[in-house]
């Protein structure tokens, strides 16, 4: 997508896994957001330039720099906004990697791997949405006349 952001919530995620950026389109689409995938921060990173999203999903480990960085760098970016940030990651997994992390701006931490249920929990979470199962949907009661 070029030029600016369209009006409606936003995903970005970072991740160099194709198959973790497939899952989080699927999830942002069923939650209702537009979503766009990075596979390097650098490319995460220019299209920033043009807007910024709700959400931001970043991976610890990417071919090109990892996320902890990505998150010690973000505050100094010229943004209107600051999105909710989660982190997901198979490394940087101990307490003191965690509350580093937090300290650093993510909202959320999730490690990889990680159930499919978990990561929309998450979505859920700092989206502030919620998920509609065909069965939450109840038939209108008939009013008496």
């Amino acid at each position: 997508m070029n030029g600016k952001l369209q009006e409606g919530p936003y995903l970005f995620a970072v991740d160099d896994d194709e198959a973790t950026l497939k899952l989080l389109e699927k999830l942002a689409e069923e939650l209702g957001f537009a979503f766009e995938g990075f596979s390097r921060l650098t490319d995460l990173q220019a299209r920033l330039g043009w807007g910024t999203p709700d959400v931001l999903v970043i991976d610890g480990l990417l071919p090109d720099g990892n996320g902890v960085e990505f998150l010690r760098e973000f505050p100094r970016r010229n943004i209107l906004k600051r999105p909710k940030i989660l982190f997901h990651s198979a490394f940087f997994r101990k307490y003191h990697d965690c509350e580093e992390l937090k300290r650093l701006g993510a909202d959320r931490i999730v490690s990889k791997p990680c159930r499919v249920e978990t990561m929309e929990e998450a979505l859920v979470e700092l989206l502030g949405s919620h998920v509609w199962s065909p069965d939450e949907f109840e038939e209108p009661v008939a009013q008496a006349a």
